[in-house]
């Protein structure tokens, strides 16, 4: 008889963007404060590398059937337990009542992921995985499993109860006194019998819903998290190369929470990531994910079909391969390819050791952090650059980066640093088990400075207020810029930092104020781009205005980043 335990971590670092509306600074931008220096990763380098205990038998099979009933809802019903096995497992819940929960949707799960395991002798890759769980119902994080098997010797169902059962009981207790569902599943073939335990972290309860999105195409989420969050957001997968944010329902406060998702009705299936971030941490984490399901129910899929990438050459190397399937499917959306920061990987694949041993709990859990802050940050980055997003993977069972691409694009948070437009500068650090097929990478891409056209980013500024404006049925402005002579001035202030932004600022006030304006306002803003910057109330209510508008860039003078700075001021028509 062996017993077996393997925890797998929906692997996700989402960056929190700040904004402050209480007085004239305003902005959407990342904040760089907490990443750590360059020489704080020297310092993290210079340890000992950890060597990673994490080990599985993967079977990739390629596509994969389930056997079914699968959720066409999302319930939070309770299973009936009818086996001896069952019986254990309800017993084991009752007395963590409060945290722990026996699920319909973790009783599918254990059942689906049971039968893999006992029909190919091992686990199903990530992906697979994971549509188990969503076609199940289940809405849970960091799925956990752990099963006892052996050959039973022609006993009795009722025999080998008696003698597994404390075994069982002990696999059992070590999943962790946190919100959890269980499933329990107990199958034999030949001469191999196994109980299989699935177990998935609750971090947020999602309300029963349904899985097929309304009338108007969109897929309502909303639940309550269950631990202090500050912030959260969810975004949802559209098509094959796509992803779109969720609108949040801003009347709703946490911890409760209510987004609305537009789906692709083409979708049979598509993801929907929420995620959250604690107080006073600039990354956050998935803390539920839905399968929805935008075609309808009789689309609804029951069978796994494996989004294989077609390899790369050969003789190229891993992070290569990487970088050569990440293009193939950045041309397939129709986006710019991106170029490899050779310096940054090599940084990367020597923080990957310290990264992964941490989010497998075999060192300090802050260490992720500190890496995926550090890689974000791009020192080693061979240009300026204005922005950079996170994430990783880690496959057991392949070490194909072809797979782990199309295991990435699988999810919302994998697609947003894949396929970010103007990111076109990439960094992957590569981890290979010197035994056994697996396959770790931690990824950052990065949108270089120079994407960032000032007089492009003027107009869209104009262009949000005016769209925004007319949403509450107010006139357009009257935008204006200051002369070329005038405005480069700014700019070049800005970009040596002679001024800081709130001295350029005030410049630009006291030059409006010379000219006698009345009523006049003003606002410096910084972000990664206009785009996402916030609005002032003013800006949007006030019946006439007229604004004007000074774009340039700035690096943070202790951060590794360029900042768009937007100077506005307004003035009543």
């Amino acid at each position: 008889m062996k017993r077996h335990a393997v925890l797998l971590v929906l692997l996700a670092a989402c960056a929190d963007a700040t904004s402050s509306s209480g007085g004239p600074s305003l902005g959407g931008a990342k904040d760089t404060t907490q990443f750590p220096s360059a020489a704080d990763l020297d310092k993290l380098r210079a340890r000992e590398k950890p060597a990673l205990k994490f080990a599985e038998t993967v079977r990739d099979v390629g596509d994969w059937k389930l056997v079914g009933p699968l959720a066409t809802t999302l319930s939070d019903d309770a299973a009936l337990a009818s086996t001896l096995w069952e019986k254990t497992l309800l017993a084991a819940v009752a007395k963590r009542s409060g945290l722990w929960t026996m699920g319909k949707d973790m009783q599918c799960a254990a059942r689906e992921l049971g039968r893999y395991y006992l029909e190919k002798n091992g686990s199903p890759p990530g992906p697979l995985k994971d549509f188990i769980t969503g076609r199940c119902g289940s809405t849970g994080v960091s799925l956990q499993t752990s099963w006892v098997e052996g050959d039973p010797n022609g006993a009795s169902d009722e025999r080998l109860f008696e003698a597994w059962r404390d075994d069982v009981k002990k696999q059992i207790d070590h999943f962790a006194a946190a919100p959890r569902s269980i499933g329990v599943f107990y199958g034999r073939k030949g001469n191999k019998a196994v109980i299989f335990l699935a177990s998935v972290e609750r971090k947020a309860t999602i309300t029963p819903m349904s899985l097929v999105p309304a009338a108007d195409g969109t897929v309502t989420v909303e639940g309550e998290v269950l631990q202090h969050y500050n912030r959260v957001s969810a975004h949802i997968n559209r098509g094959e190369f796509s992803y779109a944010d969720c609108t949040m329902d801003l009347s709703v406060l946490l911890p409760k929470f209510r987004f609305f998702c537009p789906a692709d009705p083409k979708d049979t299936a598509a993801w929907i990531d929420v995620s959250a971030w604690e107080p006073g941490r600039y990354l956050g984490a998935v803390i539920a994910g839905v399968l929805a399901l935008p075609k309808g129910t009789a689309a609804a899929p029951a069978a796994f079909v494996s989004q294989r990438l077609a390899a790369a050459a050969k003789q190229l190397s891993t992070t290569a391969a990487f970088l050569d399937r990440v293009n193939v499917v950045r041309s397939a959306a129709k986006l710019a390819p991106m170029e490899l920061e050779e310096q940054q990987s090599a940084l990367s694949a020597e923080l990957a050791p310290f990264y992964f041993a941490a989010q497998f709990g075999e060192i300090e859990e802050t260490i992720s952090d500190k890496v995926a802050l550090g890689v974000m940050a791009g020192w080693s980055v061979g240009v300026p650059i204005v922005d950079g997003d996170f994430t990783s993977s880690y496959l057991g069972g392949a070490k194909d980066p072809a797979a782990m691409v199309a295991a990435l694009m699988a999810r919302p948070h994998g697609r947003e640093t894949l396929l970010k437009p103007l990111a076109t500068r990439l960094a992957v650090g590569v981890l290979e088990a010197k035994e056994g097929a697996s396959l770790g990478a931690i990824v950052a891409s990065y949108v270089p400075s120079s994407t960032i056209a000032l007089d492009k980013e003027t107009d869209t500024f104009i262009d949000r207020v005016n769209a925004e404006r007319k949403k509450r049925g107010k006139p357009e402005i009257t935008a204006q810029t200051l002369v070329d002579t005038e405005e480069s001035e700014v700019r070049q202030a800005l970009a040596t930092h002679k001024w800081t932004p709130r001295q350029a600022l005030d410049r630009l006030l006291q030059g409006r104020v010379s000219q006698r304006r009345q009523g006049l306002r003003g606002w410096e803003m910084i972000g990664e781009s206009t785009a996402t910057l916030g609005l002032p109330a003013e800006i949007l209510d006030i019946e006439r205005l007229v604004l004007t508008i000074v774009v340039g860039k700035q690096r943070d003078r202790k951060g590794p980043w360029e900042r768009v700075v937007a100077l506005v001021t307004i003035e009543p028509e």
